[in-house]
């Protein structure tokens, strides 16, 4: 049986449960909790914020920006997958949902992204996809994805 990945709006219903996920204890200083990832999408209503869902159970968080940023700019802000719930791909199959409903927006020329130096599995995930890297600062390296126009 083919379990399905989706991303969903958060809701009434939804939000706490989405707040309640968890990264491994090793991997939670490389992205902000998603109780501040909600808390920052209701300040600066650009930003996207979508519960991950295989089938009918929530497995992540993703943030990220259909309308462009103050600077102009489409970013993949967060990405987390509980911590119950990683090594089976789901990261992966989120992130190109993002990349694919960002492909169909108007004026998205590219995807920025960036993550912590130390966490090798997202360098791993977003190389793979097409990021490349072309700045670092601060130990915090910074991609982007070039979408075909």
């Amino acid at each position: 049986m083919t379990q399905e990945v989706s991303l969903r709006e958060l809701t009434r219903e939804n939000w706490w449960e989405c707040a309640s996920l968890e990264l491994p204890e090793d991997q939670a200083h490389f992205v902000a909790s998603n109780l501040i990832s909600i808390a920052q999408s209701r300040i600066e209503p650009e930003r996207t914020p979508m519960a991950i869902y295989v089938d009918e159970t929530m497995v992540g968080f993703v943030l990220f920006n259909d309308r462009p940023l103050w600077d102009g700019s489409y970013r993949l802000s967060r990405l987390m997958i509980d911590h119950d719930h990683q090594g089976r791909g789901y990261g992966r199959a989120a992130t190109k949902l993002v990349i694919s409903r960002l492909r169909d927006v108007a004026g998205c020329h590219e995807i920025l992204l960036d993550y912590h130096q130390d966490n090798h599995a997202a360098a791993s995930l977003y190389t793979s996809l097409g990021f490349e890297p072309f700045d670092e600062h601060d130990g915090v390296i910074v991609c982007r994805l070039r979408l075909n126009a």
